[in-house]
């Protein structure tokens, strides 16, 4: 709820609420009196001023409930108990366990740093940080939640910090402000984000065998806003001061090697292949056996390939200049 959010529907949820929670606090039969709890509650909603988040203050809700909310919260806090689960002490089902079972090979967030899960039998020595898709700061009923723990490299796990990702639209449906990296219709594989703005000319200049072709990436037109608001959030790709910057904009390198690994591939075997699959030698096969091999150098599981999507995105978009 930010200070745009009406408050008498603020006072409406925190109604709704108000059974469930107190048979929430009943049950666990632990009611938290002290004003240590009251400061520890606000200790812990820090992330909300951080955020320009409000906090109803007591005078604007029944006291009462109000220290529901509070016991809620630590009950919660306490239950679903995210140092207890990333502890290496810990011997049941833990951080270490999820990140073996589920851990990908590439950081699902920036598709640029790797996750490994370094252990033995006998030891466990790192793992991907578990990012909280939805942030226990705020939620702290997902600490722990199998779907909400993403490994991710440290870059992704810190750029995001506590955002909430989670919006409501005029029809009162909840939905995410991000890609999640586990639902099926957020997956961007087979969609084009990434484009050169400069296609033809760095294609004149891997013709005309220049070393350092001067490479700018930018996004594809009419990205959706969820993707939009991913590529911000990790610090991937953002619009500052009328420029992009981010992460993605400083991997001319990679994009350069791939495209001159394909133009530059010797003309002498292009000329053999080309012999002895069309028995005579024209430029129009030669490019046709580049495109080939721009296929064939496309990562079919970018996913799984350190900064697989750019560089495929960036293949397809340089093929139409050769």
């Amino acid at each position: 709820m930010n200070k745009r959010t009406d408050k008498s529907d603020i006072l409406d949820i925190f109604s709704s609420l108000a059974s469930p929670l107190q048979e929430l606090i009943n049950y666990k039969n632990s009611p938290l009196d002290t004003i240590d709890d009251i400061v520890n509650y606000k200790r812990q909603t820090k992330t909300f001023w951080k955020q320009e988040f409000l906090t109803l203050h007591a005078s604007q809700i029944d006291p009462s409930f109000h220290k529901n909310l509070v016991n809620m919260y630590l009950a919660c806090e306490k239950e679903f108990n995210y140092s207890l689960f990333s502890s290496k002490e810990n011997k049941r089902w833990s951080a270490y366990q999820l990140c073996k079972a589920v851990a990908p090979r590439i950081c699902p967030y920036c598709n640029r740093n790797h996750t490994p899960v370094i252990s033995n039998a006998e030891r466990d020595f790192c793992r991907p940080e578990l990012d909280h898709f939805i942030p226990k700061s705020i939620y702290p009923m997902f600490a722990v939640s199998f779907y909400n723990l993403i490994p991710s490299c440290h870059s992704c796990n810190h750029s995001k910090q506590a955002l909430d990702v989670i919006k409501k639209d005029c029809f009162d449906k909840f939905s995410f402000k991000l890609c999640h990296p586990h639902v099926k219709k957020d997956d961007v594989t087979s969609h084009s984000i990434f484009t050169l703005e400069n296609t033809q000319d760095v294609v004149e200049q891997l013709i005309n065998y220049n070393s350092s072709p001067n490479i700018t990436v930018g996004l594809e037109p009419n990205l959706e806003t969820k993707i939009l608001n991913s590529l911000e959030a990790f610090h991937l790709s953002f619009n500052f001061s009328n420029k992009q910057q981010g992460f993605y904009h400083h991997h001319d390198k990679e994009i350069s090697d791939s495209l001159r690994l394909i133009y530059h591939y010797p003309k002498t075997a292009l000329n053999k292949l080309n012999i002895l699959l069309y028995q005579n030698s024209t430029s129009e096969n030669i490019v046709s056996l580049q495109n080939l091999l721009i296929e064939q150098i496309m990562s079919t599981d970018c996913k799984n390939e350190s900064l697989g999507k750019l560089k495929n995105d960036c293949l397809k978009e340089a093929v139409k200049y050769w």
